[in-house]
């Protein structure tokens, strides 16, 4: 304590910052980058399971629609695929921004 001219009772005094800042060196460091929320959807979406939904969701779509039985189907029949892509899109929003805010 005697070398670093420190009182035991008192701590620093402050008086000294800019002679210790020289000698010591400052220990502020910038915070880390956040990475953006968009990034991060873009890496959920390299999950297998994430990509093999979508692909289930656009054959499923293909399906329905190449196979509908009358004109009146097909007003209804991209529902399921669309449900898929819907759930596919909450799921990894949500958990992007989850990371998001991890980081932060």
């Amino acid at each position: 304590m005697e070398k670093l001219r420190v009182d035991d009772k008192k701590g620093l005094n402050g008086g000294d910052l800019p002679q210790r800042t020289l000698h010591f060196g400052n220990n502020w460091r910038p915070p880390p980058k956040r990475t953006p929320c968009c990034v991060l959807f873009k890496e959920q979406l390299k999950d297998t399971m994430i990509q093999i939904l979508l692909v289930c969701a656009v054959v499923s779509i293909t399906i329905e629609m190449a196979f509908a039985e009358s004109p009146e189907d097909l007003s209804h029949n991209w529902i399921e695929g669309a449900a898929i892509i819907g759930a596919v899109a909450l799921v990894t929003g949500v958990s992007s921004v989850v990371d998001w805010k991890k980081e932060g």
